[in-house]
């Protein structure tokens, strides 16, 4: 299995006002020379103002942007203060038009014949005609807690989704066509889930992924006499994407006996296998892969930034004209992320170079070989000019690789404060959350707040993160709180201190879920290296939210989620496994805390038990130590309300400002006064001071 395709150059580019350093994948300018011109470009930069916290918090104006297949539209959804409008482009006479308004819009997706707009809310799935004057009308209702899911767009029928019900009487689950009148096809029933699926252009069903204990099972349907196709483990990563009915080749994303998720080719009479393509740096899964009349064209990897490669010469020349018409346009160096429409005549571009906040977005028609910019005016508008920061006090987020004790190599992101030498400048840790998810090189808005205030940033990329291949993951081995994780994180600190960045006696650490956990453990385990804390939805024991997980009563699809734990975390039928994960975490070494802690939780977390999160907030404050705790009885994992987003803020600016002498925006609104007044059930450390 090593018939990897192609490798073509990849680039990656760091820019400051009026410089630009490229690098090229293959020369011989190291991580550490990266950085260290980064360095030197944010101390000679202007110094940037205090930029009100607001800029940083609340949602950018325009979101879920996307191509029909025919590329004749551009669809687009804007953020309202109390609402959210779906609207479209017609590309052709550049006429906006506004089609649907809901309070909320959780995903919009293009029909097969470009000329319908599938909406899905949390009440299902409506259907919206791109024809003027044509009102939505639901056509499934959806309700995740009976086992019912929203899977896609069924691309071989004009104007179709694909859902999983389980009926009202019985136990089996039947993957269904929903045609956009609301009329059914069930196309698979059984005792078990489809998973996932891949529909022939025929429109019939040929693959289906089904979940068992260990992984899941690729099953041919195409007879009734279903036949396995392969066994995939829970880390082998597998999804189907395209089942070509002329050569019964099925393409997919796998790993299998490989280390990095690839494209593969499996024929299904004579079960020979190929990799199609695989990441050329080999460092990296394999993202997203574009199709044209059933053949892959294009994959993208989310590497260090964002990479590219096209697989035949017409898409090379194409894509390689793009590169250059954006780069012309802004003068610097773009990072692109590409989406063709289905015939590639059509390219929806955005460009998420470091100065990006998600308004450099792009049209290029291959025909004419011209590039524009459709919502330009949009973004250019009044309601809308003043939601973005300035360029010039965007700080430079820069990659950064290093080993760590054990000697495996791992990489993360440094982002420096403008002006400010760096050597000197408070260092804030901000490990993220999952643990199996990952830090990406895209724009982050609480991580530019935190630089505007004059923090440099370190987010790493420590073991168990994902996006870099199986090995990286399990690594772990399970070896989280008081273990080789939280080691990982300290010593990728530890390197970016010993590059000169950040002052080695001004040192925080903030995070949100695993993140959360991992400043509990911090604190707990490295008691004198930070001064202050910041946990947001954190666990203080992950033994005891997988065990609360698997009391709930659980769909399929959280049942699949508490396999996953118990392969990489904890097997909580195991007393000796809960116990040594128990032995080790936070919460079992609360008494060895001592530096301030601010907390934040929301009352409807259906991941990690509120009453957990005071619990362990109140053992603190009955031993008179640091501690102050943010209840919102309304909020869930994450924090969604514009002034809870304020509040979250406010609380982590100011703790960071009072215990590192930094800066903060002291004004609060009258309503953020009252919000945190209601809200702050623990307040050891005096935040409520500020604000009187």
């Amino acid at each position: 299995m090593n018939n990897i395709a192609i490798s073509i150059t990849s680039r990656i580019c760091l820019c400051a006002k009026n410089m630009c350093l490229l690098f090229l994948i293959g020369t011989s300018i190291s991580f550490a020379d990266q950085l260290d011109n980064t360095l030197k470009i944010s101390e000679l930069r202007q110094a940037s103002p205090l930029i009100e916290r607001n800029m940083f918090m609340k949602r950018g104006p325009i979101r879920q942007i996307g191509l029909s297949p025919d590329g004749t539209y551009l669809s687009y959804v804007l953020n309202k203060a109390s609402r959210s409008e779906l609207w479209i482009f017609e590309i052709e006479n550049t006429q906006h038009r506004r089609l649907f308004i809901s309070k909320d819009i959780d995903g919009v997706y293009w029909s097969a014949d470009s000329q319908l707009l599938f909406i899905q809310t949390n009440a299902g799935v409506s259907g919206v005609s791109v024809t003027a004057g044509k009102i939505a009308k639901l056509i499934i209702n959806l309700d995740a807690s009976k086992d019912e899911y929203f899977y896609g767009v069924d691309h071989s029928q004009d104007q179709a989704v694909i859902v999983s019900m389980k009926q009202d009487r019985g136990m089996l689950h039947e993957l269904m066509r929903v045609l956009s009148d609301g009329s059914k096809q069930v196309l698979r029933s059984g005792i078990k889930r489809s998973t996932d699926y891949v529909i022939g252009n025929s429109g019939n069903l040929i693959a289906v992924a089904q979940f068992n204990d260990k992984g899941f099972d690729l099953i041919d349907v195409r007879t009734s006499q279903n036949k396995l196709i392969k066994h995939c483990e829970f880390t082998d990563d597998c999804s189907l994407h395209h089942f070509n009915e002329n050569t019964d080749q099925l393409y997919l994303k796998a790993r299998f006996d490989e280390d990095l998720a690839s494209l593969y080719a499996l024929n299904i009479k004579t079960k020979m296998l190929e990799i199609i393509h695989q990441d050329p740096k080999g460092k990296f899964d394999l993202k997203k892969v574009y199709y044209k009349n059933g053949i892959p064209k294009l994959t993208q990897y989310t590497d260090h930034f964002i990479s590219q490669y096209p697989l035949d010469d017409e898409i090379t020349t194409n894509f390689d004209k793009i590169s250059e018409l954006v780069q012309h346009k802004n003068n610097l160096q773009p990072v692109l992320y590409v989406k063709p429409d289905k015939k590639f005549r059509r390219w929806l571009i955005f460009d998420y170079g470091l100065t990006s906040q998600g308004h450099d977005i792009y049209l290029y028609n291959t025909k004419t070989q011209i590039l524009t910019e459709p919502l330009k005016s949009l973004f250019k508008s009044k309601e809308f000019e003043n939601q973005f920061i300035q360029p010039q006090f965007i700080s430079q987020k820069v990659p950064v690789e290093y080993q760590v004790s054990d000697g495996m190599w791992q990489f993360g992101y440094v982002t420096l404060p403008n002006g400010i030498k760096a050597k000197d400048a408070p260092l804030i840790v901000v490990p993220h959350g999952g643990p199996w998810s990952r830090v990406t090189g895209n724009y982050s808005s609480i991580t530019q707040l935190l630089a505007n205030r004059g923090y440099a940033v370190f987010q790493p990329n420590f073991r168990s993160s994902t996006g870099m291949g199986r090995n990286y993951v399990l690594s772990a081995n399970k070896d989280f709180g008081d273990g080789r994780v939280q080691q990982d994180i300290i010593d990728g600190l530890q390197y970016v201190l010993s590059r000169g960045v950040g002052d080695p006696h001004k040192l925080a650490i903030f995070g949100h879920s695993f993140g959360g956990f991992s400043t509990l453990a911090a604190l707990a385990f490295t008691p004198d290296l930070f001064k202050v804390g910041v946990a947001g939805a954190a666990p203080s024991d992950l033994s005891k939210s997988i065990k609360q997980l698997a009391a709930n009563k659980l769909n399929h699809k959280d049942k699949v989620r508490q396999q996953k734990l118990m392969t990489l975390a904890v097997d909580f039928n195991d007393p000796q496994d809960l116990q040594r994960l128990t032995a080790q975490s936070p919460d079992a070494n609360w008494q060895t805390v001592k530096r301030p802690l601010y907390m934040l939780a929301g009352g409807k977390d259906d991941r990690v038990a509120v009453t957990a999160v005071r619990d362990y907030a109140i053992r603190l404050e009955q031993a008179d130590k640091p501690i102050s705790l943010l209840i919102d009885e309304d909020e869930g994992h994450g924090f969604k309300k514009d002034i809870a987003l304020e509040a979250y803020a406010y609380v982590l600016e100011y703790a960071l400002a009072t215990h590192l002498d930094g800066h903060y925006q002291q004004q609060v609104s009258n309503n953020l006064k009252r919000y945190l007044q209601r809200k702050m059930v623990i307040d050891t450390n005096r935040l409520l001071d500020s604000v009187h």
